[in-house]
């Protein structure tokens, strides 16, 4: 399976729901990628017995086949209500990733740090952190500061040069 199709299985899982409908704009836009790219994962996980679609007029449905959705730990009460629906939906695909890799977060501290950040990093920045993050096997994000786009420049003392 494509790492795009699993991360579009836990998105899906993510929304706490076994079932709905599928915007391929919308989705295109979480997974950074094309229209027919997601098409194509959900043909692929269709292919995988993970979805089933069913076309009603203009309107996809899905449901998850043999799937629970995702519950949020309870320590995340409260503070995720004021995040972007965007932000909400990657936060809980990290939450998945976290427990998937026997790392969940367990504490009510953690929980605000991570809320804290995902409010303080644009969607971008977040989306490249969390793809860093679970290609590496990462327990942590990293976003980018988006603030300095500046190049930085590293200086090699002359003694070091000729090496």
């Amino acid at each position: 399976m494509s790492p795009t199709a699993k991360f579009l299985i836990s998105y899906l899982i993510g929304r706490k729901k076994n079932n709905g409908t599928l915007n391929y704009t919308n989705l295109s836009k979480i997974l950074g990628c094309t229209k027919a790219r997601v098409s194509q994962v959900i043909e692929e996980l269709e292919k995988s017995d993970l979805i089933r679609i069913k076309e009603d007029g203009k309107t996809r449905l899905y449901s998850l086949v043999g799937m629970d959705a995702m519950h949020i730990p309870s320590i995340f009460d409260g503070l995720i209500d004021d995040l972007p629906e965007d932000k909400r939906e990657l936060l809980e695909i990290w939450i998945e990733y976290r427990d998937e890799i026997k790392k969940p977060i367990k504490t009510r501290r953690s929980a605000k740090v991570l809320v804290s950040m995902f409010e303080d990093h644009g969607l971008e920045s977040l989306k490249k952190a969390l793809n860093r993050s679970t290609a590496n096997g990462w327990t942590g994000i990293f976003p980018e500061d988006e603030k300095s786009s500046e190049t930085k420049v590293v200086v090699t003392p002359s003694k070091y040069r000729e090496l």
